[in-house]
């Protein structure tokens, strides 16, 4: 993706979630609505799914048909929240702020191949380990909503709002779900794809914030010695950007320093894990064995690291 500030599963692993129909309003079918919904499973994703509005036609979709999720059983969450091609029914595509739009800032453009790249590191990660890792990815494409924005910035359509309430509703659920399953940490990856520089993978942290707790218990060898996740990836061949020198030496690029989702989730609040924003360049993962090895390289740091700095101690 363009340079920008990101302030910017199965399904059946979960119960469904209610169904949610989008119809022209009447008394009726609002009531039936407000029914549907009194019975639904309790989270702020389905509460807040109401909010969809009518149109000039019936449709019938539900949230889930735009995520892809999976809870697990290892400390591992990962989401992608720009790979998705779908589009939402009754929402245009997005128009951004009129001063982003002139500035260039504002893009709707798909992480190419990052769901793809999200859903494969997932599988190999089980086939390493026997376990899950936790996995939330949307479907929609960026063009009708953008998970990695606050909803204020993220959706122009009320139908999108739903969609953004539910990516939002389960990484919360989950991330709730991991501080209290694992007292030893937890690790949030968010997979995300750039092409300014297509043979690098960027980190984003906020210079070392939202990995916060990592460090304070492990030191920054868990975030950049041989042992981190960036220092495996980096001891096989990959290009890591900034290098694995302490936080902030030099400072992370700017616009890939870690976006909304990190920033929300992270360690450096009352409620997170640890967070890492992975920018992913184009060789790593349009090209399909390509991004086989990646996912691979990807999952094996992933195994390594819980082994070394999450799993229980004797």
């Amino acid at each position: 993706m363009k340079p920008q500030n990101r302030s910017t599963a199965r399904a059946g692993d979960l119960q469904s979630p209610p169904r949610i129909v989008v119809a022209p309003k009447t008394a009726t079918a609002s009531r039936r609505h407000g029914i549907q919904a009194s019975t639904a499973r309790v989270c702020a994703w389905a509460i807040l799914a109401g909010l969809l509005v009518g149109t000039a036609s019936a449709q019938t979709f539900a949230t889930n048909e735009f995520l892809h999720i999976q809870r697990g059983e290892l400390p591992i969450i990962l989401t992608a929240p720009h790979g998705g091609s779908l589009a939402i029914p009754g929402v245009p595509k997005r128009l951004g702020p009129e001063g982003e739009r002139t500035s260039g800032k504002f893009v709707i453009s798909q992480d190419t191949r990052t769901f793809e790249l999200a859903t494969t590191t997932a599988k190999r990660v089980e086939e390493l380990t026997d376990r899950k890792p936790y996995l939330v990815a949307s479907k929609a494409h960026r063009q009708y909503v953008d998970p990695n924005r606050p909803e204020k910035e993220a959706v122009e359509n009320p139908n999108a709002k739903a969609v953004h309430a539910a990516f939002h509703g389960q990484v919360r659920e989950f991330v709730d779900e991991l501080r209290k399953k694992f007292p030893n940490g937890a690790l949030l990856l968010d997979i995300h794809g750039q092409s300014a520089f297509p043979d690098t993978l960027i980190r984003g942290t906020q210079n070392g914030t939202t990995v916060m707790k990592m460090v304070e218990k492990h030191g920054v060898a868990a975030l950049t010695g041989e042992t981190s996740v960036f220092g495996q990836l980096a001891a096989k061949g990959v290009k890591v950007e900034p290098p694995n020198t302490p936080p902030g030496t030099p400072p992370e690029p700017r616009g890939y320093n870690g976006g909304w989702i990190v920033r929300t989730y992270g360690s450096h609040t009352t409620n997170g894990v640890d967070a890492i924003q992975l920018e992913f360049g184009g060789s790593f993962r349009t090209d399909a064995k390509k991004r086989e090895e990646t996912a691979k390289f990807l999952a094996e740091a992933i195994k390594a690291y819980t082994e070394k700095y999450l799993a229980p101690k004797p």
